[in-house]
């Protein structure tokens, strides 16, 4: 049997509105699919929105479309991923910028106010952490909280555990730095 040709797959793309700027897989063996498949990632430097992705299984000899995915397939959270993936690599244009300026101006007053309040609280003439609050049941709370947070992010709770060995076995042997730092 003879396969349709490379022109015939691209007029079915072009009958199921595939936008330019996608690719082809050949098929592998007889019994092999063509598949045409848009990433708006991939296409540079016109790239379409999330919202055109699409990926067509044609059969090799008839060129029927054997299924047919696109953006109105995803779920719920694989389109939350895709436009989040979208966004965080600025394919929103002008949008995209104002909404990663608005996260870093974020992140720059978490950082500032957090150098505010260590300021305003530290004790005087040490340079280390408030003296531990009298409401120990609030304090279990954020410790469950971060052991949680800890274990959904390793990085942080490897940082985390690093921070309390030295605090635990350095400083607290120490007396000049248990002074110091509090």
């Amino acid at each position: 049997m003879k396969t349709i040709s490379v022109d015939k797959v691209m007029q079915i793309a072009e009958k199921n509105n595939v936008q330019p700027g996608y690719g082809i897989a050949f098929p592998d063996g007889e019994t092999g699919v063509y598949t045409i498949f848009l990433d708006p990632a991939d296409v540079y430097p016109n790239r379409p929105l999330p919202w055109a992705q699409q990926t067509l299984h044609i059969d090799q000899y008839s060129g029927k479309v054997l299924a047919k995915f696109a953006w109105s397939d995803y779920g719920a959270l694989g389109k939350l991923i895709s436009l989040g993936i979208a966004f965080h690599q600025g394919e929103f244009g002008f949008i995209s910028q104002l909404f990663m300026l608005a996260l870093t101006i974020g992140i720059i007053m978490i950082v500032v106010s957090s150098v505010i309040m260590w300021w305003k609280r530290k004790p005087k003439g040490k340079l280390g952490a408030p003296a531990l609050p009298e409401n120990f049941k609030m304090l279990k709370g954020v410790a469950v909280i971060v052991i949680v947070l800890g274990l959904f992010f390793p990085l942080v709770g490897a940082s985390l555990l690093i921070v309390w060995v030295l605090d635990y076995f350095v400083i607290k042997r120490i007396p000049i730095a248990k002074q110091w730092i509090g």
